[in-house]
């Protein structure tokens, strides 16, 4: 038998499948459910990392959430130009994201296929601006949400500006017209 001593101090994992340890908040659990599970009740989703009230270590939680009609009752009230032919919910969405530092999020992307069929795909968004803290995108990078829910998700982005969030910008990533 050959022991091995590895001194206090020295790392000996390697970066293949590190997580932060950084968790979902129960809450943000039942309602990422809500948008990918049968019922899809939600339009859109953004879940940022912070510390609750009440807890002791940073949580991903949700930071803003739509539903469907929500966003089309926004965009008939604000008079908004929707771009390209795009949903009250990517709208809603992509405006939404550019209010965040950094943050994650998953939206219903609507469009018609070259069959003429209306489809509907759920797009997951690692919204990561250039300007975004380093601190920050190392802690986002690093924590492992998207996994558990990755079989909901026709798509998964990243995302450094708002041209990259654009209706036609998705939509290309789809083959779509």
């Amino acid at each position: 038998m050959v022991n091995t001593i590895i001194p206090v101090g020295v790392e000996t994992a390697t970066m293949t499948g590190i997580d932060s340890g950084i968790k979902m908040h129960p809450d943000s659990i039942t309602i990422m459910e809500e948008l990918t599970g049968t019922k899809k009740i939600l339009g859109y989703l953004i879940l940022t990392i912070k510390k609750p009230d009440n807890e002791k270590h940073d949580m991903v939680v949700v930071a803003a959430k739509r539903t469907r009609a929500e966003c089309e009752q926004e965009v008939k009230d604000q008079d908004a130009p929707l771009k390209d032919g795009e949903s009250a919910v990517w709208y809603c969405f992509r405006k939404a994201l550019e209010g965040f530092d950094i943050a994650y999020g998953g939206a219903f992307f609507d469009y018609e296929s070259t069959d003429k069929r209306q489809v509907q795909k759920l797009v997951w968004v690692t919204w990561n601006p250039d300007d975004a803290k380093p601190k920050d995108k190392m802690k986002y990078s690093s924590t492992n949400v998207f996994k558990k829910y990755s079989s909901s998700f026709n798509l998964k982005h990243q995302a450094a500006d708002s041209d990259d969030v654009t209706y036609k910008e998705i939509g290309d990533k789809f083959s779509w017209k």
